[in-house]
């Protein structure tokens, strides 16, 4: 049995080796993108448009299907609506990113109004929703985001890609950290 043991600590230790290196490169090119979106938050916001487009296209299409398959009421109209919002949305997004960037935070900012909205009035309207308080509460925390972002808009996006890529920096150096750790790790056990 402790044979056994020994053997699946070597394995463990074996497996910690061949990845740390993974690890590391994964923590360094982290870093990088962290660096990167620090220092040009809004060249960053050009490429999170083009993303954040084609976010805004796919869920648009759920939207839509989701607004098809439901019970008929109102809130097959509201949620087609939302999704050829989000369509539209998206489009614009993907095809004029370095324009978007100026205007992403009112686009954002309005869509997440609505979209409180609309989400609102269709978790109060049906009782029957699966996590309905967790679809009201989301719903208002869109909505009065929206309204934030409206209110602030260039400053909220500069922000927040400043905040991603300060986040990004922390989360590197704690791989950078890990990292190592498993290198160590992995020849302590070896030895």
């Amino acid at each position: 049995m402790e044979q056994t043991t020994s053997l699946e600590t070597r394995e463990a230790a074996d497996l910690l080796g061949a990845m740390w290196g993974w690890a590391l490169a994964f923590a360094l090119l982290t870093l990088a993108l962290g660096l990167a979106v620090v220092a040009w938050p809004n060249e960053t916001l050009a490429i999170v448009a083009v993303i954040f487009g084609l976010q805004m296209f796919v869920g648009g299409i759920f939207r839509i299907i989701a607004g098809f398959k439901a019970d008929g009421s109102g809130a097959t109209v509201l949620l087609i609506m939302l999704g050829i919002l989000s369509i539209i949305v998206g489009i614009f997004l993907v095809r004029h990113p370095f324009n978007a960037v100026e205007i992403l935070g009112l686009i954002l900012g309005a869509f997440w109004v609505v979209s409180g909205i609309i989400e609102f009035i269709t978790a109060i309207g049906d009782k029957a929703m699966p996590s309905r308080g967790l679809a009201i509460f989301s719903s208002v925390i869109g909505f009065l985001a929206g309204v934030v972002v409206l209110s602030y808009p260039s400053a909220s996006l500069s922000f927040l890609a400043w905040l991603l890529g300060l986040w990004l920096v922390l989360m590197a150096t704690i791989g950078i950290v890990a990292a190592f750790k498993m290198r160590s790790l992995s020849k302590s056990v070896a030895a």
